[in-house]
């Protein structure tokens, strides 16, 4: 009996794996480089007038942040110790196209158990392509070298529609 549960369970395990969508790289895959060549990005998107500031800057990566923005795609093992330790730390905003799923699993006994709470949790309902966000998120800029603080949504130089927008759905979640 013990036999016919194992087999059931390897099967309906290979038939979720199956269902899985490709896990893309940081680089441009195989099918991206076949697409790249007609690829057109967008040209303009947002505020296109240069901020009034002579001295701009990029943060820091040692410098303190205001959130942590994640993407929920693939790794959900490593999202959630990272959601984990830096709950402590800073707000998570995490991207996911599936927010009740992404709760659930934080809160699962799953990769070391539930988290204590969801506050300074944030998850938004954005489609995306990849994990990879530090390469198409917003960047951190400020003004007057630390006075002005805003972000920069440069356009992303891969085949990822959904990806390249995800700056335009933080906007939209921030509160002001």
């Amino acid at each position: 009996m013990n036999r016919i549960y194992t087999l059931l369970f390897i099967f309906a395990a290979s038939s979720i794996f199956a269902q899985e969508e490709e896990i893309l790289p940081r680089f441009l895959s195989a099918s991206e480089r076949n697409l790249i060549e007609d690829y057109t990005p967008p040209t303009t998107r947002g505020i296109e007038t240069p901020p009034p500031f002579g001295n701009l800057r990029n943060m820091a990566e040692w410098e303190e942040i205001q959130a942590l923005t994640i993407t929920w795609r693939s790794y959900p093992t490593i999202l959630k110790q990272i959601v984990r330790a830096s709950q402590p730390e800073t707000d998570v905003v995490i991207f996911s196209q599936n927010a009740g799923d992404v709760e659930n699993y934080l809160m699962g006994n799953a990769a070391g158990g539930p988290l204590e709470s969801m506050d300074g949790i944030n998850i938004v309902d954005a489609p995306s392509n990849s994990i990879w966000i530090r390469d198409y998120g917003a960047n951190t800029v400020y003004g007057n070298r630390v006075d002005t603080l805003f972000l920069v949504d440069w356009i992303y130089n891969r085949p990822r529609p959904a990806d390249d927008v995800i700056p335009d759905a933080l906007e939209k979640s921030m509160k002001f």
